[in-house]
């Protein structure tokens, strides 16, 4: 079914610089440090994604590397945090090794590894992380489009968060006991996703395109409530999720919705709602960028 996702002004920024040895160090300001021999290397929490990708490149690599990440956004707050740390360290390494810039290349790899880590993923984070803006998905067959609109939106958190594979289960066992009631909602969620895309391709004035698309927030609003009903009713979110949002509705918002897998993370909200002091973002319009030194 078709997904759709947006890139936040919050980056992760990897940078990768060869070493003499054969010693892969990492440095992250959020999760602490990690050092191992590249031949022993093997995807260990919480580094599991940055060293995955290591492995998926490693026949390439012939010398160790310094790895040093910095990030905007707490990895505990959900965001794809994960995806874009991937994206972020396949984009280096494909420069490095490949002196490649290719941002389909760069998602396809990125995607494989994150399926390699987790188990499962569509990849829809990884999409939207590498190529900025709005991003309309579907896995499979593969199909994409990106729409360079500005977006801002409101967060509120939760206070804790959900790994996507332990959502992911929760979903898999309700569809066992019904499987019926399932298929309604995931067709139902296709269903918004389009409508939603199709006010996306809107001409530039109807849709305000690249200043914050005012002229389609109300109708956005209204299926992304639409959305968060069927997500409910899949069993993803819970009550904390809905006081917020209960909540939320008290002011002129448009809408409002988790903004990942479910059972934690973040609220998204289309509206004002500075009285509660929101975490404030837009749409990166980037998407990944490479910087050679």
């Amino acid at each position: 079914y078709k997904a759709l996702a947006m890139a936040i002004n919050q980056r992760i920024n990897v940078t990768i610089t060869p070493r003499d040895d054969q010693l892969i160090n990492i440095n992250s300001d959020t999760l602490g440090q990690h050092s191992i021999a590249l031949k022993h290397i093997s995807p260990i929490k919480p580094f599991q994604f940055v060293l995955q990708t290591i492995l998926h490149y490693q026949e390439k690599i012939l010398t160790g590397l310094d790895i040093n990440i910095q990030s905007d956004m707490e990895h505990t707050k959900g965001f794809g945090t994960s995806a874009a740390v991937t994206v972020a360290c396949v984009a280096a390494l494909e420069y490095l090794l490949n002196q490649s810039q290719d941002k389909h290349v760069i998602f396809l790899n990125s995607r494989k590894i994150i399926q390699q880590t987790q188990g499962r993923g569509s990849g829809t984070d990884a999409l939207a992380s590498t190529m900025g803006g709005i991003v309309s998905y579907v896995m499979e067959p593969l199909n994409y489009q990106v729409y360079p609109i500005n977006l801002p939106i409101s967060l509120i958190y939760c206070g804790y968060k959900t790994t996507t594979p332990e959502v992911i289960k929760i979903v898999d066992d309700l569809k066992k006991c019904a499987p019926e009631k399932v298929a309604d909602i995931f067709k139902g969620m296709d269903k918004i996703c389009r409508a939603a895309e199709e006010l996306l391709m809107l001409p530039s004035p109807a849709c305000g395109r690249g200043v914050g698309g005012e002229g389609i927030l109300p109708q956005l609003g209204a299926l992304m409530t639409k959305h968060q009903q069927y997500q409910k009713n899949l069993g993803v979110s819970d009550n904390t999720i809905e006081t917020i949002i209960t909540t939320c509705q008290q002011y002129p918002i448009h809408g409002a919705k988790i903004t990942g897998s479910g059972l934690g993370d973040c609220i998204a909200i289309l509206g004002n709602i500075d009285e509660l002091n929101p975490i404030k973002i837009n749409t990166d319009l980037l998407g990944v960028t490479i910087d050679v030194n």
